[in-house]
C-alpha cells in the first residue's frame, strides 16, 4: 500500500475517532445539565437508565477502540460503571475518564490508535484479496496479502528491535 494512501485512512479514521470523541463529551454535559448537575451534586433527579445506558455503551466502545480495551481508561471507565450497581449517578466519573482519554488521543498519547488504524486498514485489503481470491484473480490476490504479510513483518522486527536494544 502506498504511504499516501496510510497516510489519508489514518487521518479519516483519527477524524472519525475524534467526532466521535467530542460528540459525546458533549451529549454527556447535555445529560449532566438536563438533570441539574452542579458543584459535584444531582439537584434534581439522576438520569434515566436509557440515557445514561446508551451513553456510557458508546463511550466504553469508544474508549475501546480508541484507547485499547486493556488500557487505563478503559479500566475506569468499567470500575466507575462497575460502582454504580445499575444507578445513573456515576456519569460525572465516567464523563470525566472520556475527557482524559480524549486528551491524551488528541496529544498522541494511546499507542494502541496506531495498531488500531493499521489493523483496520489490513482488514480492508485482507477482505479485498479474500474477494478476489473468490473471483478467480489468484495472483492479484497473492500480491496483497503479500503486502499485509511484509507490513506486518516489518512492524514486528521493529518492535523487537527496540525490545532488544532496550
Amino acid at each position: 500500500m502506498k504511504k499516501r494512501e496510510e497516510g489519508r485512512l489514518e487521518i479519516k479514521l483519527k477524524n472519525k475517532l475524534e467526532d466521535h470523541f467530542q460528540r459525546l463529551i458533549n451529549e454527556g454535559k447535555t445529560i449532566l445539565k438536563k438533570y441539574g448537575y452542579f458543584n459535584g451534586e444531582f439537584r434534581g433527579s439522576y438520569p434515566t437508565g436509557l440515557e445514561y445506558n446508551k451513553w456510557y455503551s458508546s463511550t466504553r466502545n469508544l474508549i475501546g477502540k480508541a484507547c485499547g480495551g486493556h488500557g487505563p481508561h478503559y479500566k475506569q471507565m468499567e470500575d466507575a460503571h462497575a460502582l454504580a450497581k445499575g444507578y445513573t449517578h456515576r456519569l460525572p466519573e465516567c464523563l470525566g475518564v472520556l475527557e482524559s482519554a480524549y486528551e491524551d488521543f488528541k496529544l498522541g498519547l494511546l499507542e494502541d490508535t496506531k495498531a488500531l488504524i493499521t489493523a483496520e486498514v489490513f482488514t480492508d485489503f485482507i477482505e479485498q484479496a479474500e474477494y478476489l481470491l473468490d473471483e478467480g484473480y489468484k495472483l492479484p490476490a497473492a500480491v496483497l496479502m503479500r503486502g499485509v504479510l511484509e507490513d506486518s513483518l516489518r512492524t514486528l522486527c521493529k518492535k523487537s528491535k527496540n525490545f532488544f536494544d532496550g
